[in-house]
């Protein structure tokens, strides 16, 4: 005779976790940018699905602009000068027709940063600046 044992694995919810991508929010004003540069820290191991650039005061002075916002590889590895601008207050993104975007999001292995480009001679300026998070970060 032939004893077979079975076992049922049911999964516990109290060991699962939901993984859901969010959004990181940072605010951002003319008055902290460093060489008409502004800088968003990434950390190791952050998953970055999209940005989105919010113009709450206008920038002013020069010629008002955002040039791109990009990271340590490029000016504009998000957002090109050409689908971005700073002079009317409104929420831009890089997607839906923005070809600069990593196509599903970018990992970054090492401490970072994300960087808003804005043309020489500014004044004033301020928004919001958004990073859609994977959720699955270390």
């Amino acid at each position: 005779m032939s004893i077979t044992t079975q076992f049922m694995v049911s999964p516990v919810e109290a060991d699962s976790e939901a993984k859901l991508p969010y959004w990181k929010e940072f605010d951002w004003s003319y008055a902290d940018a460093i060489s008409d540069v502004i800088y968003f820290p990434v950390v190791a191991g952050d998953f970055i699905l999209d940005v989105a650039v919010s113009v709450t005061t206008a920038i002013t002075g020069g010629t008002p602009d955002i040039e791109g916002v990009g990271d340590a590889a490029g000016a504009t590895t998000w957002i090109a000068d050409a689908n971005i601008t700073g002079a009317v207050a409104g929420i831009v993104n890089s997607r839906p027709a923005e070809t600069n975007k990593a196509t599903g999001g970018k990992y970054y292995s090492t401490n970072s940063y994300i960087k808003m480009t804005i043309s020489g001679s500014a004044a004033t300026g301020a928004g919001k600046f958004w990073m859609l998070m994977s959720g699955l970060e270390a």
